[in-house]
């Protein structure tokens, strides 16, 4: 059975993280959520097209960088910049589907594997307050911060869950050496 991330042996400190099948699966399985909820959401049928075309757009690029990764550079950073120009675009129109913020999520997943160290961390508070800022300005200052909780938790959650668990299979790889 493959292992939710690559083993440690072809990890060192301070790389990206390399996701095994499994990790890829779970965050693509919860992309197609995200995009079935937005969908089938009572709000989005006016504009059904728009947010169709969208989430249509953000989750074949998200597939297509998923299963075959952009080479390191600046292709990963317009990666990640125009994804998260794609989920503001969702979110303006109708600031009642904060949901949409839900969409840093893989995002921030992507950063974990394209990027380490500051690179990662920047990336993970630019999503931070991308997600915020839009739903203060849009919302008010205590809905707003109240709806972006939780999309932050797992911004900051899922890079850090993937170190982690490198982490732990590098110590396992070093006791068993």
């Amino acid at each position: 059975m493959e292992p939710a991330l690559a083993p440690a042996a072809t990890v060192r400190a301070g790389q990206p993280v390399r996701p095994g099948t499994a990790a890829r699966v779970a965050i693509l399985l919860f992309v197609v959520a995200e995009a079935g909820r937005l969908m089938a959401d009572a709000d989005t049928q006016e504009r059904l097209a728009w947010y169709a075309g969208l989430m249509g757009l953000f989750t074949l690029l998200f597939v297509l960088v998923l299963w075959r990764p952009l080479p390191p550079g600046l292709g990963q950073h317009a990666y990640l910049g125009f994804q998260s120009i794609l989920i503001l675009a969702m979110l303006v129109p109708d600031p009642g589907l904060d949901s949409i913020t839900g969409l840093f999520i893989p995002l921030a997943f992507q950063a974990a594997v394209f990027f380490a160290g500051p690179t990662l961390w920047g990336w993970v508070a630019a999503m931070a307050m991308l997600t915020v800022v839009p739903l203060v300005l849009l919302r008010g200052l205590l809905e707003g911060l109240a709806l972006a909780l939780s999309p932050i938790a797992g911004i900051i959650a899922v890079p850090t869950l993937m170190i982690v668990h490198r982490q732990a299979e590098a110590a396992r790889a070093g006791s068993q050496a």
